[in-house]
């Protein structure tokens, strides 16, 4: 049977200072992700909120074999959400972090972002890293991103882990001349194994910077 992360919003008080976020899949399980409100990681409250967006109003994009992919405008903003779901077949939460979160790895696998190079550790489950993308499209300056990666493993179970990305500053990284600043608003990914499958659940919002053309 095909599987594959639907996410709805479910969010039950588990008293007057805590509360529980869940996500149902189709096997009618649940994962629950707690965290106390009042000193909740608001980067990780903002990806929650976003992941767990009812996307029955949204425009669907995509939908194939373990995939499924929607958008929705943002208001008062040029930009969009974009919200996929899709299923690994024969891989693990620790695959998928391995190629995620390795450089050397993402490198083999993500054409889009050039010259990915490793800023600066801030612990031991974030860091910042920097790339640019070059836009499809002729007479169009490269936009490049500073990032600040965060990973939850083995959150809010052994078999399952969040990831959480935004733009920030580093004095490393100061702007390139010929390059546009792009902003990555916020990007979130929530990985689960159902046996041998990793279902993933991604939700991201970005600003391209600068000015592109209408063709």
């Amino acid at each position: 049977m095909e599987k594959s992360v639907k996410t709805v919003v479910d969010k039950t008080s588990c008293d007057e200072d805590s509360a529980r976020y869940t996500i149902k899949a189709s096997t009618n399980t649940s994962v629950y992700i707690p965290y106390d409100i009042k000193t909740s990681n608001d980067d990780l409250k903002k990806g929650l909120d976003f992941l767990l967006e009812d996307t029955s109003t949204w425009n669907k994009v995509d939908t194939e074999k373990n995939f499924q992919s929607y958008k929705r405008e943002v208001s008062g903003t040029s930009m969009v959400l974009v919200k996929s779901d899709y299923t690994l077949e024969n891989t693990s939460a620790e695959d998928f972090y391995n190629i995620f979160w390795d450089l050397n790895n993402r490198k083999q696998w993500d054409e889009m972002a050039k010259d990915l190079k490793h800023v600066r550790s801030i612990n031991e489950s974030s860091d910042i890293i920097s790339y640019y993308v070059s836009p499809p499209m002729m007479m169009v300056d490269d936009r490049e991103f500073v990032v600040q990666r965060t990973v939850w493993r083995k959150f809010p179970e052994d078999n399952s882990m969040i990831f959480i990305l935004k733009s920030v500053e580093d004095e490393a990284c100061p702007p390139t001349k010929g390059k546009v600043s792009g902003k990555v608003v916020i990007q979130t990914f929530f990985a689960r194994e159902e046996g041998s499958n990793l279902c993933v659940s991604f939700v991201g919002q970005m600003n391209m910077g600068g000015s592109l053309p209408n063709w």
